[in-house]
């Protein structure tokens, strides 16, 4: 990857407003919260432009207002556009099936999950980020890639296990077993030993769910033969490997749920007035990303108090598909919950669909009563399904729960099947 040379205008601007205030990288950092890295790779110019939210923390962090924050905020623009031009070029010249994909719109929350799994990456070979239907997974592991890629110079690339037809396919490492038949995979473990021969490189395995067996022999095929490489894989389900490094996510704080809702509002050409609905909408979805991004689609056809009612129930959203050209993924959340359940046992069945029928929250103890078993057989079922991401657990008070999408697709099933 070819890297721009020398800070550019936001970092200029910036090293000279921390020092006109007396302020060193550490003392700012702390301030904006954010890491002292961050401050100086925006400084040197290896991060030639921050997100919004990093922008307004700055930006608070130095006091500034009126002429000052237009300063801070017109450097950061046009930094943007050289950012812009220069990935466009690069782009055209390393052009191929593996880039990372480009996202149109803002990314939202994550801060702490953000700076877990970049930590985690520098620390550990392989790292897989695990979560639910629509948490938005692919989406953070997309955002750390692309700034292990922009900020320290690595090169990254991406392969989407859910969109490449069988197994080994999708991952293109396996060329140690019949190489001759799959051509695609043969090229680009051969491209991926050669580029981490002499530079340390990212590979991006993403909804890897589906081909957990054959991820999990690929990404030990790799990580033997490229001593320089790290793996980040996103999936539901851990790979269960020696030397992985298990981050977990959750849905959103209320904080960015509610920010991710306005965006999209906004996208949608609809302004939101209503704090307390556009709470009462985004608690009812959880926090989920894709459930919010697909309600704030709905704001088109109705309005946000008639959102709300709607939304008692959040199976009106099960069919929906997001219409989103910058989203790889088209799936519904009915079909992506149903990937979900595609991998469960027959006990586990019976569990979600005993557990369908809980007002909220369930302890152990609830559980065993409704399957018959007793707590330990019980509590084996529980973290298999926590495991899986069907459920949730929250450790400072040991009680499950299933998210209201879930809880609907749920539903519905059992109304299917009793029909």
């Amino acid at each position: 990857m070819i890297e721009l040379q020398g800070p550019s205008a936001f970092g200029e601007c910036l090293r000279d407003m921390r020092i006109s205030r007396g302020l060193s990288q550490q003392m700012l950092a702390e301030r904006a919260n954010i890491s002292v890295a961050a401050v100086c790779a925006l400084e040197r110019g290896r991060r030639h432009a921050p997100y919004p939210e990093t922008l307004q923390w700055l930006t608070t962090a130095l006091g500034l207002d009126g002429a000052g924050a237009t300063k801070l905020a017109d450097a950061a623009s046009a930094s943007q556009e050289r950012r812009t031009r220069f990935r466009r070029r690069a782009a055209a010249r390393n052009h191929d099936a593996t880039r990372l994909p480009w996202y149109l719109s803002a990314f939202f929350g994550r801060l702490s999950e953000t700076q877990a799994l970049l930590e985690a990456i520098a620390a550990q070979r392989l790292v897989t980020v695990c979560g639910g239907a629509g948490v938005g997974k692919s989406r953070l592991v997309v955002q750390v890639a692309t700034m292990l890629e922009e900020v320290d110079g690595k090169a990254v690339r991406y392969v989407d296990a859910g969109a490449r037809r069988g197994g080994f396919h999708t991952l293109g490492v396996a060329a140690s077993t019949e190489p001759q038949s799959r051509p695609w995979t043969h090229t680009l473990h051969a491209q991926i030993v050669k580029e981490t021969a002499d530079r340390a490189s990212v590979l991006v395995l993403d909804n890897c769910e589906s081909e957990l067996e054959a991820v999990a022999g690929g990404v030990v095929t790799l990580l033997r033969a490229c001593p320089n490489l790290r793996i980040i894989v996103a999936s539901r389900q851990p790979l269960r490997i020696a030397g992985e490094f298990v981050v977990r996510i959750t849905s959103l704080d209320e904080p960015a749920a509610e920010a991710l809702f306005r965006d999209r509002a906004r996208d949608n050409a609809v302004r939101l007035d209503d704090d307390q609905r556009v709470a009462a909408v985004c608690r009812k979805l959880d926090g989920v990303p894709l459930a919010i991004e697909l309600a704030a689609g709905r704001l088109r056809v109705m309005s946000l108090g008639e959102l709300d009612k709607t939304l008692d129930d959040p199976a009106m959203l099960l069919g929906c598909r997001l219409e989103s050209r910058d989203r790889p993924v088209t799936e519904t959340l009915r079909e992506s919950i149903e990937r979900s359940f595609a991998v469960l046992t027959a006990q586990e069945c019976t569990m979600i669909r005993n557990a369908g029928s809980f007002a909220g929250a369930f302890e152990l103890d609830e559980a065993a009563a409704t399957l018959g078993l007793d707590r330990w057989r019980t509590l084996d079922v529980i973290v298999s399904l926590v495991e899986k991401a069907v459920l949730e657990n929250d450790h400072s008070t040991s009680l499950y729960r299933m998210l209201g999408t879930t809880r609907s697709f749920v539903r519905e099933l059992s109304a299917q099947q009793t029909a």
